[in-house]
């Protein structure tokens, strides 16, 4: 499938491990969510679909961006993967760049502080912008009722 070496590959291989993984933590959350408000919507004349984009995803959104940051810190921090699959240095990701500046024999620590600022800058801005949603998901997700 010439897979390899492609960042298509790379991409199939990030989704088998974030696809449960959302799943997962997805479940808590949605499971949270009163039935009776499909009930509601079915009462209303509603379609499943319309329940689904109108009443489920607006009460879902904080849960979905809080599963949406920790899948994307989940694959943003995977050397493994990168490790196996990419040998180019041109497709490398970050984690696997700033993993191949330490040398056999020399550190040079100038450009592995850099790289390590850089690579790690997303994650904070990420979640800053994303802050009030993420804990709103988490505290809502935690407890049933």
């Amino acid at each position: 499938m010439e897979l390899y070496n492609t960042l298509t590959g790379l991409i199939i291989a990030y989704v088998t491990i974030c696809l449960p993984f959302a799943a997962w933590m997805s479940k808590g959350y949605f499971d949270s969510i009163p039935r009776e408000l499909d009930e509601a919507g079915l009462v209303d004349g509603a379609s499943r679909l319309q329940i689904f984009l109108r009443i489920i995803m607006p009460i879902a959104l904080p849960g979905t961006v809080a599963t949406l940051l920790f899948a994307f810190l989940l694959a943003w921090q995977d050397l493994l993967w990168a490790l196996c699959l990419i040998s180019i240095d041109a497709k490398r990701t970050v984690t696997l760049g700033v993993a191949f500046t330490v040398g056999e024999f020399v550190i040079k620590w100038p450009m592995l502080t850099a790289a390590s600022l850089i690579g790690s800058l997303p994650t904070p801005i990420l979640y800053l912008a994303l802050q009030r949603f993420y804990v709103e998901g988490l505290a809502r997700g935690a407890v049933k009722g």
